[in-house]
């Protein structure tokens, strides 16, 4: 499987491809803290959304993937409980001033890890290149 990036105004930040075929959505946060010292990752409302609804009518699956500083994890959007919604936003301005929406908190206890990635320290990691 090929996988392409999305342009800025795509619905998602990552295309899975296979034989010239979509086979996969990706959408990607990143947060440069060790996942031992974060309970949740958020996922914005309306990609969520897009996901689902994606998923529902075209049988492609979406997937969210959570890199942490020390390790990625990636959850099914089906599997994603959406009845929690809360405001939020960007610590660091990103877009706008007011870069606040309704979001999703994804627990980590929830999601799949995918791989640890090595430390500074040891430059070990289970990941692939």
């Amino acid at each position: 499987m090929a996988v392409y990036v999305g342009l800025p105004a795509d619905e998602f930040d990552f295309y899975g491809v296979r034989k010239g075929e979509v086979v996969a959505n990706f959408e990607l946060k990143r947060w440069e803290k060790p996942s031992g010292e974060i309970r949740s990752a958020t996922l914005n409302f309306r990609k969520w959304f897009t996901m689902i609804n994606t998923w529902a009518y075209s049988s492609i699956p979406s997937i969210f993937l959570f890199k942490t500083a020390d390790a990625v994890y990636w959850i099914d959007v089906r599997e994603v409980d959406a009845r929690r919604v809360a405001m939020g936003g960007c610590v660091r301005q990103v877009k706008s001033r007011c870069d606040v929406e309704p979001i999703i908190r994804v627990p980590l206890d929830s999601m799949k890890l995918v791989c640890q990635l090595g430390s500074p320290e040891t430059s070990e990691s289970t990941c692939r290149q």
